[in-house]
């Protein structure tokens, strides 16, 4: 094998290695966009689940008050 030969497997392989690692990283990326969108889709349907059962008099209000993160102020009893 000459040293012409050596070279070009070596950037040859270089380039492989390169792309294998840039589709191995976009996947990976995309697997964490995917997640995300599950846990966010879980979680609105938990909050609409909770607000049709906890809903009662008021049409589910104070249901979604908790889920942006307010608090209702309730009077004494």
């Amino acid at each position: 094998m000459t040293w012409e030969a050596a070279t070009l497997v070596v950037i040859a392989v270089t380039g492989i290695l390169t792309l294998v690692l840039t589709q191995v990283r976009d996947i990976l990326l995309k697997v964490d966009e995917v997640l995300d969108a599950w846990r966010r889709v879980r979680r609105t349907i938990t909050m609409l689940s909770g607000q049709s059962r906890a809903g009662g008099g008021n049409g589910g209000d104070d249901t979604w008050r908790k889920a942006v993160g307010r608090k209702e102020r309730r009077g004494s009893r």
